[in-house]
């Protein structure tokens, strides 16, 4: 039913990412000291100055009053404790730690918002067994996507999607330059699709019209 005027967009779902390595946020958090177990095993969120978030896998909250001293002091405790986590040949296994004030960069904000947000390095899950002896073990194979940064690489796969675009108004034959020009973002879609179409973007888009992949 394409014709020569006919515009096709295609965009895919999201990748996953191999797992190399389990690692434990709440184990990290024990072993360094930021947060203790009750008398059933569990971490005991009243003791404990710091221990994961219910809501999203990538928050920790912090057992301190928000605007004190003590909140910030035990944020840095916390990004100091996950950003020195290393394998024993020395590799990180966080990409990506930021205080509460700060995780907007990457898209989290609001009342509900963790006190830390971080992010897991390539190859690097959630998935360390119901009862991990050490807070980083060799993973139970298979591959995960959501607690890595969205752009992660590792071997034979990654986290993005694609995004094919043809028509009479796309430039033939091209592919995106993403070290030149940035990743292109989902929210991006909606005004690019609307652009080409000659239509109104609609008021609460917040992406933008990638005009790089259209022709002059």
């Amino acid at each position: 039913l394409a014709g020569p005027s006919t515009s096709v967009l295609l965009v895919s779902d999201h990748g996953n990412v191999t797992n190399r390595f389990g690692a434990s946020i709440s184990m990290r958090l024990l072993e360094t000291g930021l947060a203790v177990k009750n008398g059933k095993g569990r971490i005991d969120r009243k003791k404990s100055l710091a221990y994961p978030n219910d809501l999203v896998s990538t928050w920790i909250t912090v057992n301190a009053k928000p605007g004190t001293a003590r909140y910030e002091q035990v944020q840095d405790k916390v990004i100091d404790a996950i950003l020195s986590w290393k394998t024993s040949n020395g590799k990180r296994a966080i990409a990506a730690a930021l205080k509460k004030k700060d995780s907007h960069l990457l898209g989290y904000y609001g009342k509900e918002c963790g006190d830390v947000t971080f992010h897991y390095n390539s190859g690097f899950t959630w998935a360390c067994g119901k009862n991990p002896a050490k807070s980083l073990m060799p993973a139970q194979g298979g591959a995960n996507h959501g607690p890595q940064m969205p752009v992660t690489f590792y071997g034979i796969s990654d986290n993005l999607s694609f995004y094919v675009l043809k028509g009479p108004a796309f430039r033939k034959g091209e592919r995106h330059a993403d070290e030149k020009n940035g990743f292109i973002n989902l929210v991006d879609i909606v005004p690019t699709i609307c652009h080409a179409a000659g239509i109104t973007t609609p008021k609460d888009t917040t992406g933008t019209v990638r005009y790089g992949l259209f022709k002059a």
